[in-house]
């Protein structure tokens, strides 16, 4: 047996306060035929009619027809609430901005610019997620955020992004490394030593040895590996082997002279800064006011190195 639909309690509703058939019709902007057809499938499933007929007068409800009608009204305006709540989870909120990064990009690229764009603009409620290379790219997969912001080495599968920006990668030991006193160093004479990595099997660490491999540098001899940059830079000052790191992370180290840049004349490497979003994504003003903006800062070369 077919079940009551809430079409056909919506044009019986508008029957009943239109009075009429036709009336109901133009109401709801369907045909007649449509309207007579809807009031038998629901009066099929009742088993019952539920208005009397007479030619040339209005329909009147039966007894089953003024309970379905109570029945109708209740169960309309909460479906009616109900689309009017979905709607509200899934409107896009204009004033919000949502957005996830790297924390690299977050901590050293975007923490002054981000500060800026917020104090420029006080009615923007603004959501950042600094978080790590797999979970910003997830965040975005998912849904979660508008924007993400990146490290890449090419375009990401299923997200639409630009590069707004490039990093300096550099091989990196402490100060006391047998590497650090060597001058023109090639990728071949590295391999010799125990190499200091992220976990390969993250976004990270998959993106790192793409650089790699690309260059020609082989980690044949990976000692350690970990996703926390502090246990790195431990591992590193306390001589237990070299690594490979973002430059403008390493500031503040490097210019303590306890860890030092190794002299590789062996083809640079850097990786790609950027900004990217699911390509059906809608996002709100705010969004796309910051894309603006870090467009802008892309311009003046905020995101190089």
């Amino acid at each position: 047996m077919l079940a009551v639909t809430f079409r056909q309690l919506e044009v019986f509703k508008n029957i009943v306060e239109t009075g009429t058939f036709s009336a109901a019709a133009s109401r709801l902007n369907i045909s007649q035929p449509s309207v007579s057809m809807h009031i038998r499938a629901l009066e099929i499933h009742l088993q019952q009619p539920v208005f009397f007929r007479h030619h040339g007068r209005a329909p009147i409800l039966t007894d089953i027809g003024r309970r379905v009608y109570d029945h109708a009204e209740d169960l309309l305006s909460q479906s009616q609430k109900a689309l009017a709540d979905i709607d509200a989870l899934t409107a896009v909120k204009e004033n919000v901005l949502s957005f996830s990064a790297h924390r690299f990009i977050g901590n050293h690229l975007l923490s002054k610019p981000l500060a800026s764009f917020a104090q420029n603009n006080p009615g923007i409620e603004i959501i950042a997620n600094i978080v790590s290379l797999d979970q910003a790219i997830e965040k975005i997969r998912q849904r979660g955020v508008d924007l993400g912001l990146f490290l890449a080495n090419g375009e990401m599968q299923g997200i639409t992004s630009e590069v707004i920006g490039h990093q300096q990668l550099v091989f990196i030991a402490s100060s006391d490394h047998p590497l650090a006193s060597q001058n023109n160093l090639f990728y071949q004479s590295l391999t010799k030593h125990p190499f200091i990595g992220p976990i390969k099997s993250t976004e990270y660490g998959k993106l790192l040895h793409s650089i790699f491999k690309k260059a020609g540098f082989t980690e044949t001899n990976t000692t350690t590996q970990s996703q926390n940059t502090l246990i790195r830079k431990e591992l590193i000052l306390s001589g237990v082997g070299f690594s490979c790191a973002l430059k403008s992370g390493w500031i503040n180290e490097l210019n303590s002279g306890k860890i030092v840049v190794l002299d590789v004349v062996d083809k640079p490497l850097s990786l790609e800064v950027r900004m990217g979003l699911l390509p059906d994504r809608k996002i709100s003003k705010a969004s796309h006011q910051f894309m603006h903006y870090l467009e802008n800062l892309k311009a003046q070369g905020v995101f190089d190195s």
